[in-house]
């Protein structure tokens, strides 16, 4: 085997290793992209929420905020996972295509596989910094629930009963959107069997449902309807019903 036939064959390998680098970690969020891809968007679907209840003088439990940091943490971890691996892939292609002679098919797949690994780089960083926004706006909202006068608690509020809301929850299935200002677009959130996945979440499930039921009601919709902070509450204290638990459940009035 010559000199060239070598270097190719070394060229290949590294090439191999470089695609799997960015490969595997994004496979392996495939495999699990139902379960973080709902709990990013659920994060993204709540920026601005602290507001609507600041501004009624409304107050939440303290475990929602340890909920999410929970979330927060376990995707805040993944996407660095990601970030890394795809960045290092970009950067050894990178300098591998300045310092070695490829022949025109490895050059060009390192290109392309380059050129990849900074999109998805790009990609990851972009909801890094939005779900960072939203964290720096929780731990706001944190500290200023504590010192709320005077305020109902979110759980303990007075309300009626709306069939069109408890109708919706009643399905295994809805849908969850918002229309942002860029390009007006709309981002939507499917929830199919979503009770089975909050009973599976191996969490608390009041504080899990609790966490679930608080986003930003003003532009979220609900199979294209928006519904107030008390017909949320209302879902909450009716919870047991929902979720066909046989416990004492709070009444609305």
């Amino acid at each position: 085997m010559d000199l060239d036939s070598t270097s190719e064959i070394k060229s290949y390998i590294f090439l191999i290793v470089a695609m799997l680098m960015i490969i595997i970690p994004s496979s392996l969020f495939r495999l699990g992209s139902y379960f973080f891809y709902h709990q990013q968007e659920q994060i993204l679907l709540k920026k601005g929420v602290s507001d609507l209840f600041l501004n009624e003088n409304i107050a939440i439990n303290n475990n929602f905020f340890k909920t999410f940091n929970k979330k927060f943490k376990f995707i805040f971890i993944i996407l660095l996972i990601l970030m890394f691996s795809s960045f290092l892939a970009f950067l050894l292609l990178t300098i591998d295509l300045l310092i070695t002679k490829n022949s025109y098919n490895a050059t060009f797949l390192k290109y392309i596989f380059a050129i990849g690994g900074i999109v998805l780089f790009i990609v990851e960083l972009c909801y890094l910094l939005r779900i960072m926004s939203v964290r720096k706006e929780f731990k706001i909202w944190e500290m200023k629930n504590k010192d709320l006068h005077d305020a109902s608690l979110f759980e303990n509020l007075v309300t009626e009963r709306n069939d069109d809301i408890l109708k919706i929850f009643l399905q295994s299935y809805f849908e969850m959107s918002i229309t942002i200002t860029i390009l007006n677009n709309k981002i939507s959130l499917k929830f199919k069997n979503w009770r089975e996945w909050i009973l599976k979440s191996g969490r608390n499930f009041d504080d899990e449902f609790y966490y679930f039921l608080i986003f930003n009601y003003k532009k979220v919709s609900i199979n294209g309807k928006l519904f107030s902070i008390e017909d949320y509450a209302y879902i909450y204290q009716n919870r047991n019903k929902l979720f066909n638990i046989d416990q004492p459940q709070e009444q609305s009035k």
